[in-house]
């Protein structure tokens, strides 16, 4: 069982260890988003929550051997045939996961005023590309007449808009010229591209509602779930909107643990 944990419930296995001890025997995969929220929060900075981020950290990279260090478009073009290893630096030499080791290490002291600046603008510039991302959504969101809208949006997610909407994203804001949205293969991207439409369908239901920078990242972090793999997140929007697009089968919970171990004891009897 493959499963991806959002960055809460990496934090939930650094203060659950009868839980993190049973993961061990399943392939639990950090990603580049968790990596990065992880090693830029502003919980890092508040003495009572420090230690947990660091634990966090520290019980990620046991699983280092199945980290997605590329984001979850590089590993969707990987998926797709495409030859990404110019875009992803080598695990040995990449930045984040030094400034990850570093921060596990306490080796890095955000207590004094310099390093703290330092690190809130490491931080504010890592999040723009997910900014500059809600901030194109935010600006073409169905602002018309809110019974038009109802009509046009109410019977479901319109799934070919959708798609137009990831590449208005992706090709306009990011500026990206090493891939282009139909380089995507969409059927090993269900999860994402189902529950985009839902987000996408419910944030022209309620034009009020406003697209943050970590919806994005919250967003992108789906693109690494694979049919037959799994995502792990107690965030209740993430679930519903799931959900409404019929792909929980996708969803995570503890429980499948035992019944994993109590498979693969059964097929090894038999």
């Amino acid at each position: 069982m493959k499963i991806f944990p959002d960055t809460m419930m990496w934090r939930h296995l650094a203060k659950d260890d009868s839980l993190f001890n049973k993961m061990k025997g399943l392939v639990v995969v950090p990603t580049y988003y968790a990596i990065v929220e992880l090693s830029r929060t502003p919980s890092l900075k508040k003495v009572g929550e420090a230690p947990e981020v660091q634990t966090a950290l520290k019980r990620m990279m046991y699983f280092r051997d199945h980290l997605e260090v590329g984001t979850s478009i590089h590993h969707l073009l990987r998926l797709s045939g495409k030859d990404i290893s110019h875009l992803i630096p080598v695990h040995q030499n990449n930045p984040l996961l030094e400034l990850t080791q570093t921060i596990v290490d306490s080796e890095i002291d955000l207590s004094d005023e310099e390093i703290s600046a330092q690190f809130d603008v490491i931080r504010n510039k890592g999040r723009e590309p997910y900014a500059a991302m809600a901030d194109a959504l935010n600006s073409i969101v169905d602002k018309t007449d809110p019974i038009e809208r109802r009509n046009k949006y109410q019977n479901g997610p319109k799934l070919k808009e959708a798609k137009e909407m990831l590449a208005y994203m992706f090709e306009n804001k990011r500026g990206n010229p090493n891939y282009h949205i139909d380089d995507l293969d969409f059927d090993q991207a269900e999860l994402w591209f189902k529950t985009f439409a839902q987000f996408w369908r419910h944030l022209n239901l309620d034009s009020r509602r406003r697209v943050e920078a970590n919806d994005m990242i919250d967003l992108l972090a789906l693109a690494y779930v694979q049919p037959g793999t799994k995502f792990w997140t107690d965030e209740r929007q993430w679930i519903d909107f799931i959900t409404l697009a019929g792909c929980e089968s996708y969803l995570f919970h503890p429980s499948q643990i035992e019944q994993q171990f109590e498979y693969l004891n059964l097929t090894h009897v038999v």
